[in-house]
């Protein structure tokens, strides 16, 4: 995946299923469900041992028309916990894992926020 540069902001493609075998990684389950809101992408739910990661790519320029192939400014890692976002949990395993998932993110050149809403 590669970062482009529009007007100043770094957009970068979001897709669904690229998303989904890159952050796959047993014993976590993983599925999809619909987009909360018009500018974010279909989120991707992580569960492990009884706790859940909310994953889901976002722009604050333009409404996302389809929620699974789509450019997007910023990509929100949550636990759903807080309203402030990121990581609330103090899970040994579930904090490895939104570490990982962070970080494979990151390394494919997203941009890693804790809450979209702070954005808005």
């Amino acid at each position: 995946m590669m970062r482009v540069f529009v007007d100043g902001d770094a957009i970068m493609r979001w897709v669904t299923d690229k998303i989904v075998k890159l952050l796959r990684e047993p014993p976590v389950r993983i599925s999809t469900v619909g987009a909360g809101g018009d500018y974010d992408t279909n989120n991707i739910v992580l569960s492990i041992n009884a706790e859940t990661l909310f994953v889901c790519g976002f722009t604050t320029k333009t409404a996302i028309v389809n929620e699974n192939d789509c450019d997007v400014e910023y990509v929100e890692v949550s636990d759903g916990q807080d309203s402030r976002g990121g990581l609330n949990s103090r899970n040994k395993s579930f904090c490895v894992l939104y570490a990982n998932v962070v970080s494979k993110l990151r390394k494919e050149g997203f941009e890693v926020v804790p809450n979209m809403e702070d954005y808005f």
